[in-house]
């Protein structure tokens, strides 16, 4: 297992992109640069310099990453064997650049300024099996989120590889065996899929409301990547965790935190009333913790809006809303961030708790009037706030969706858990994540032992059902579960535990049901 490596992460996203078709150009390393451009832009590793990329005609490699010059090379026998696989060309691509790309963004391989050789693995120079190893998983996951599925193309590149560079069935004092290196791709492959299957649940455990899972499941995958993403979401968890002790001095507004690129968790809460002074405190040590990890976040991306806007909540949440307001009016946020609706948002609420609330007025008296329904929303409740309202909590009402779909829903049952696979998540606690696909359907069951503390199954549906728009207007945004994605949010149906992923057209694409 490989734990805590502090290696920088790449960017976590709901999974928005597709499959990227190979494109046929008459320079073979114009597609390479597609994907290496591609993969750099996911990544988010802005700190570092995008490496140049070269034809190299040595043939001896397949591919390199020099520190010195801050390049990438890749043999023309090697972009020639990818490009033979024709449809699979673009992936096969990214396995073997994504890798190179990898080190680029290692500090042991640039402080040792040797040049890397992705087919001598760790038998060259003092590489090692976790450097090479770890190489892998970053440029595989970063494949992931970009779009390019690598599952059939690595196996099928690496025998082309290795039979075209002369190594298959030989056993080479700097080379590792082509079995040894499908054995590691394999279990790259394996890892890479337990993170991201991980990565899509997470987004139902929020939703439910189910924060210590979701916390134990993104600090599992903490263990392998230190990345802003995940460390902003983590520090989300823990903030709307802060939210089960409701302060009515700050806890009154609707906040714009986010969650991955453009989601959103709003619930507020008041039915617990006022913590008294050991669950402030506890709340207190919480919301620290989100802060945390809003500024590692930070410190990973300095121009990461997401994980300074989540700050800049912890910190009015903390009452320490005077370094709030002196942290949005530094150079930390540029001209367009200062111009997003999210920045507004706290912007005003900053002003609100300041009480200064002509400022705040305005401010929320121009979001009121954005074109984004929820933000318009959330610009109309706080200036009710702002003016004595009340929050409002409206009793749930069920959406109104065909009786088909609700038969989907009911239909959906575990079955035998033999054969599952498992992820541990915490081995002290015993927590393991058993994975399954059966029927069209995943299954996600989280244990202790032997005692089962939640199951989420998922299905996607594939008929044209939406959900009405109607009953949604009447459900009052706050003290419901809503995350709001770039493409879709999710809907919780209160006391069935049931989540609605919809598109933002209302066109149902999953659901799942809490056991």
């Amino acid at each position: 297992m490989y734990k805590r490596h502090h290696i920088p992460f790449f960017l976590i996203v709901l999974k928005a992109f597709c499959a990227i078709p190979s494109v046929q150009c008459s320079n073979g390393l114009d597609i390479a640069q597609q994907v290496l451009d591609k993969l750099y832009m996911v990544s988010g590793q802005y700190v570092y310099k995008k490496p140049a990329l070269e034809l190299s005609s040595d043939n001896e490699r397949v591919a390199t990453y020099s520190p010195s010059q801050n390049l990438i090379t890749i043999d023309e026998k090697a972009l020639a064997i990818c490009k033979s696989m024709g449809t699979e060309n673009a992936n096969a691509l990214a396995f073997l650049i994504g890798h190179e790309l990898a080190h680029a963004f290692q500090k042991e391989v640039r402080q040792q300024n040797e040049t890397t050789n992705f087919l001598s693995y760790d038998k060259h120079f003092h590489s090692s099996v976790r450097t090479e190893k770890v190489a892998d998983i970053q440029g595989v996951f970063v494949g992931y989120l970009a779009g390019y599925g690598m599952q059939k193309a690595i196996p099928v590149v690496l025998e082309k590889l290795y039979i075209e560079y002369g190594l298959m069935g030989k056993k080479l004092p700097n080379y590792p065996t082509f079995e040894e290196r499908t054995q590691s791709a394999k279990e790259v492959v394996s890892l890479v899929e337990d993170l991201t299957n991980l990565f899509e649940v997470n987004q139902y455990l929020l939703a439910l409301k189910k924060y210590k899972l979701a916390s134990i499941s993104l600090e599992h995958i903490l263990e392998y990547y230190q990345g802003f993403e995940i460390q902003n979401n983590l520090g989300v968890t823990y903030l709307y965790s802060a939210f089960e002790f409701f302060d009515d001095e700050t806890d009154m507004y609707s906040y714009p935190i986010k969650l991955d690129t453009s989601s959103q968790l709003a619930t507020i809460d008041k039915a617990r009333g006022k913590p008294n002074l050991t669950e402030r405190k506890f709340r207190n040590r919480i919301l620290h913790s989100a802060l945390g990890y809003f500024e590692q976040s930070i410190n990973l991306n300095p121009n990461y809006t997401t994980a300074k806007v989540n700050r800049a909540c912890a910190l009015n949440l903390l009452r320490q809303q005077d370094i709030a307001f002196s942290y949005l009016n530094s150079e930390a946020f540029s001209i367009n961030e200062k111009k997003r609706p999210e920045y507004l948002l706290i912007l005003g609420i900053t002003e609100a708790l300041l009480k200064n609330n002509f400022r705040a007025s305005n401010i929320f008296e121009t979001i009121s009037k954005f074109n984004n329904t929820i933000v318009a929303d959330q610009g109309k409740h706080n200036l009710s706030i702002l003016k004595g309202g009340e929050i409002t909590i409206k009793k749930t009402i069920k959406p109104n969706v065909t009786a088909s779909l609700y038969q989907t829903i009911n239909d959906l049952k575990m079955g035998s858990t033999r054969n599952w696979h498992n992820i541990t998540l915490n081995a002290e606690q015993g927590l393991v994540c058993k994975v399954n696909q059966m029927n069209g359907n995943r299954h996600f069951l989280f244990t202790t032992g032997y005692e089962s503390t939640g199951v989420i199954i998922t299905n996607r549906i594939d008929k044209n059902i939406k959900l009405s728009k109607n009953n949604l207007d009447v459900i009052s945004f706050y003290g419901q579960n809503i995350l709001i994605a770039k493409n879709c949010f999710y809907y919780n149906i209160e006391k069935e535990d049931v989540v609605i992923k919809c598109d933002n057209n209302f066109n149902i694409l999953e659901i799942a049901k809490y056991f």
